[in-house]
């Protein structure tokens, strides 16, 4: 009976007069489902399944879901690790250190350059200091070392080479400015004590670095740029 009357209201055969509110509404409820029936069926032939990709929407939101808090958690813990980090290196004196010696410290213009034959190879370890080729810079200086004919320009450029090479050797830096130090004690002076105490500070020998350091701090004939980098770096090992 209510399919025959579903039918005539759908024709407009119906007067809507005829019917009670109750009865209209039950017969659009009725117009309704049959609409999504003929949708669902021609979707069917297309090989599309609403309750299928209902399903997929439904899980695509609960993964989505999932993934929200753990998404959260993640962000909180990168920005904590980044803040770890600067604290634990990006505030320290070694840190500082490091960050220095990415600049080669620039020896004057022509100061270890031979004018006779018997100094060519000064002239060739000038050229890959200047190059920023360390290692080459080494060997250069070392000949003459075992020459001796190194001065107390060449042992300083040794000891900053062995503290700008890919893997820093801070010992055998060390060793070369102590014996720069050691030729001249006043070319170089406040360089010299400069690099010593970051030496110092790469094997963690923190009194003999603020020892260094303070000489610079002190010195007269110290850079301003360089007074204030041995102080922060101080300050870093109080």
């Amino acid at each position: 009976m209510m399919k025959r009357l579903s039918d005539k209201y759908h024709n407009g055969q119906l007067p809507n007069d005829d019917l009670s509110k109750e009865e209209v509404r039950l017969l659009e409820k009725m117009l309704d489902q049959q609409k999504a029936r003929k949708w669902s069926k021609q979707l069917e032939k297309q090989g599309i399944s609403r309750i299928e990709t209902t399903q997929k929407n439904k899980g695509s939101n609960t993964i989505i879901r999932m993934l929200r808090p753990i998404a959260s958690i993640a962000a909180v813990l990168l920005v904590t690790f980044g803040c770890w980090k600067f604290m634990f290196t990006g505030n320290s004196a070694e840190y500082l250190a490091n960050e220095y010696l990415t600049s080669k410290f620039e020896l004057m213009e022509g100061a270890v350059r031979g004018e006779d034959n018997s100094e060519i190879t000064k002239a060739k370890a000038a050229q890959a200091y200047d190059s920023g080729d360390f290692a080459t810079t080494i060997k250069h200086l070392q000949k003459l070392v075992n020459l001796e004919k190194a001065s107390n320009v060449e042992f300083f450029m040794m000891g900053l080479c062995y503290l700008y090479i890919e893997k820093p050797q801070p010992e055998e830096a060390i060793k070369y400015l102590q014996k720069a130090k050691n030729i001249d004690a006043t070319k170089y002076k406040d360089e010299i004590n400069f690099h010593l105490g970051i030496s110092y500070i790469l094997i963690k020998d923190n009194p003999k670095a603020k020892a260094f350091l303070t000489k610079v701090v002190e010195s007269s004939s110290s850079r301003k740029k360089q007074i204030d980098q041995a102080k922060e770096m101080l300050r870093k090992l109080d």
